[in-house]
């Protein structure tokens, strides 16, 4: 008889052996520890391909086979001690031609080739066989192929019998349960033989004098390994994994950067790790206990796209996920968020404020007020509306003139903006005037020429006189200060006393949570020292368009609430859950009443 087959030193391969898996179980596997082993690379036919890629791998260990059945190993030898040239193991069941090299102490130990498990080998993943080193004699081939021939019989009448006995779900996860509508006779380590998901080793090639061996010594690694590589493919090897894992991660970075708090904790409370939302723990507990071999979790919009992939699924011949039943149960895509926290920053010592400019420093809506006021004693519709409802209108059309401006790509200052927002406004009020009109240039000039509120100079002076490091929060554009610099208070105009930041704030929009990431070492390179990011204090009337942002910075901050000022009575809310809200460290009605409590 001849089979081709080879003693060699080889070592499990768990990322190339899981290449069908998502990114994410790829990736898992990739972080699998292996150490290498000696093998037996076999076949039991004369193919031609068989000779070159012989498909199935058994362990060589100084330990017998863990597999429950009569004599699932046979020992081997003889080995040939480096260090004393002695040969020991003549005397084994099953001989080699060649005595094995070996640098173990306990030589004299007996060696196991085990006959089951039999490990299967991906042939299209695996180097083909190019060389034999150590072969079994013609004896020695003849009582292994006899004892895998046995053993495999045994395996079958002992899972038939328990099968009928105990029925699947009992046996399921022993040595040798069959696999369910499997169609297969073999049995071998994990998957059936017949499965594509076989196993990647990586065989040495060439096996040079004097390299390091692998040891005999111990019982192999290698079953632990699959084990191990097995859990991991049911683990990862549902539809969606990627997105769930990629939504675990997300929300663990943002949990590292504070921004986010576990709901079952206070709010003032870090976390370390995010909190699953209940309903999407109980869902997910329901779809792991329903005991269905066919349950699919498949993370799709609705059903209607599963549906979708199921038919292109057929199209394409995938067969891996199929059910022979309707039994499909579906997850969308998106996944519960974690509650949203915003730091707690306390009102504590402060050595640097930054002021907003509109609503804390420069009353805009009076301007806009006063200016538009003769447009609605001339509108034919002035009975129905007021001048608040007016002022309100005007600042959405110039929001959404910023809008559109920002997602054309095209930059322009404040000023463009007021004018395409009085042109708009002209329009709602059923006022047919020009905008070249000197009428129409009167308005836009008042519109943008707002006054200070009253209390911003003796506030400035007296905060300069404690010895604060004053800042200005420059609003849109660096051409939209140029145009308000003329209206700007003495002090603002004095870059000794208030200096301004190098970033420029919305007029309308949400600042972005990374706004501020950057203002802590702008005041540290201005105060000469080392600040706490607490210890910088951002006054604003708009807690979304400013004071939300400095939260997750986590500077100080001072919500005025101006009698009268639209921004400083909107209440910012995020979510269903108020605790989520951004909760400013002080509110105050005006600069003074803030100035008394520093």
């Amino acid at each position: 008889m001849y089979m081709s087959h080879t003693l060699l030193p080889t070592k499990f391969e768990p990322e190339r052996s899981a290449y069908w898996l998502p990114k994410s179980g790829r990736l898992a596997a990739s972080r699998l520890p292996t150490r290498r082993f000696w093998g037996l690379r076999t076949c039991f036919n004369d193919d031609e391909s068989d000779n070159i890629w012989p498909p199935y791998l058994f362990v060589i260990s100084s330990f017998p086979s863990p597999y429950p059945v009569e004599k699932p190993s046979y020992t081997l030898g003889p080995r040939l001690v480096k260090e004393t040239g002695a040969i020991v193991g003549e005397d084994a069941e099953i001989l080699t031609t060649t005595p094995i090299p070996t640098t173990e102490e306990r030589a004299s130990w007996p060696l196991f080739l085990h006959v089951l498990p039999a490990l299967p080998i991906n042939v299209y993943r695996s180097r083909a066989m190019m060389m034999l080193y150590y072969t079994l004699t013609e004896a020695g081939l003849y009582t292994f192929d006899k004892g895998v021939e046995r053993c495999l019989q045994t395996a079958d009448a002992d899972a038939r019998e328990a099968l009928a006995t105990h029925g699947f779900e009992k046996i399921k996860n022993g040595w040798n349960a069959p696999q369910q509508d499997a169609g297969h006779d073999e049995y071998s380590f994990g998957e059936t033989i017949g499965d594509p998901h076989s196993y990647v080793f990586d065989f040495d090639s060439e096996m040079l004098p004097g390299m390091n061996y692998p040891s005999f010594e111990g019982p192999s690694a290698v079953y632990d390994e699959l084990m191990q590589y097995n859990q991991l493919c049911k683990d990862y090897k549902w539809r969606g994994v990627d997105h769930a894992v990629d939504w675990v991660q997300d929300m663990r970075e943002n949990a590292r950067r504070g921004w986010l708090a576990n709901p079952n904790t206070l709010t003032t409370v870090v976390p370390t790790e995010p909190c699953l939302d209940g309903e999407l723990r109980e869902r997910a507990m329901e779809l792991m206990t329903s005991g269905n071999p066919h349950v699919i979790v498949a993370s799709v919009l609705d059903d209607r796209h599963a549906k979708r992939i199921e038919v292109a699924n057929a199209a394409l011949g995938d067969s891996s996920h199929s059910s022979s039943s309707s039994e499909v149960m579906f997850l969308p895509w998106g996944f519960s968020r974690i509650p949203f926290r915003y730091p707690m920053v306390p009102f504590g010592l402060t050595k640097v404020i930054l002021f907003d400019i509109f609503g804390t420093i420069m009353d805009r809506e009076k301007a806009i007020a006063t200016a538009l006021r003769s447009w609605l004693n001339q509108s034919p519709i002035r009975h129905t509306v007021s001048i608040d409802l007016v002022v309100s209108r005007f600042l959405t059309f110039e929001a959404m003139a910023e809008r559109d401006s920002q997602i054309a790509g095209s930059p322009a200052s404040l000023a463009t903006f007021a004018r395409s927002a009085l042109m708009e406004l002209a329009r709602d009020l059923e006022l047919g005037i020009d905008e070249h009109s000197p009428f129409f240039t009167e308005t836009m000039k008042q519109v943008l020429s707002p006054l200070p509120y009253p209390d911003v100079e003796e506030t400035i002076r007296t905060l300069k006189e404690r010895g604060y490091t004053l800042l200005c929060l420059p609003i849109h554009s660096a051409t939209t200060m140029q145009q308000l610099r003329p209206s700007f208070p003495p002090a603002f105009a004095d870059s000794d006393v208030v200096q301004t930041w190098t970033e420029h704030i919305f007029a309308h929009f949400l600042a972005p949570a990374w706004f501020f990431s950057s203002l802590q070492s702008f005041c540290e390179s201005l105060v000469k020292e080392k600040l706490q990011p607490s210890e910088i204090l951002v006054v604003s009337s708009s807690v979304g368009r400013v004071l939300h942002a400095a939260m997750c910075a986590g500077h100080a901050t001072a919500w005025l609430r101006r009698p009268g000022n639209l921004e400083g009575d909107f209440e910012f809310v995020v979510g269903d859950d108020e605790n989520s809200c951004p909760v400013p460290s002080v509110v105050a009605s005006g600069l003074m009443e803030l100035t008394a409590g520093l």
